[in-house]
């Protein structure tokens, strides 16, 4: 969450460059304390975003104040390789749903971790499951 906030933040800041007089199309900047090689960039006639990693464009949606990166973030996550997280929801609980990239999965709640067992497809999330709902649900 932090690393989609701070590419938000830059995406803003970028924008806001329109508007002290900056005369260049495209800024772009290296985010690669995320991932390898991964750049950020923004047209800021456009007002559009973008990152890009291994020559492929991971475009956000929407532009201007309505931008939202949380999507093509993920998918550049994903991409590299490094570790993802989602935020869930229920009535009674906010957790995290993890993976990696060595195909491992796990849940996080109130600074506890919830490992599943396995990798990839024989992977078996019955045990993390129902000590999550334990703590979550106080089952």
């Amino acid at each position: 969450m932090k690393k989609i906030l701070a590419a938000v933040v830059f995406v803003l800041s970028v924008f806001a460059l329109v508007s002290c007089g900056e005369d260049e199309d495209v800024k772009c900047e290296d985010v690669g304390e995320f991932c390898p090689d991964l750049i950020m960039c923004a047209n800021m006639n456009k007002k559009t975003a973008w990152f890009e990693y291994e020559d492929k464009k991971y475009k956000c949606k929407g532009s201007g104040e309505n931008i939202d990166c949380d999507k093509a973030f993920e998918e550049v996550v994903n991409a590299c390789g490094l570790t993802h997280c989602e935020y869930e929801s229920s009535s009674t609980c906010d957790y995290q749903v993890c993976t990696d990239e060595n195909g491992s999965r796990w849940y996080e709640y109130n600074g506890k971790k919830y490992e599943c067992e396995g990798t990839w497809d024989d992977i078996d999330c019955d045990r993390a499951t129902d000590e999550l709902n334990n703590d979550c649900y106080g089952e």
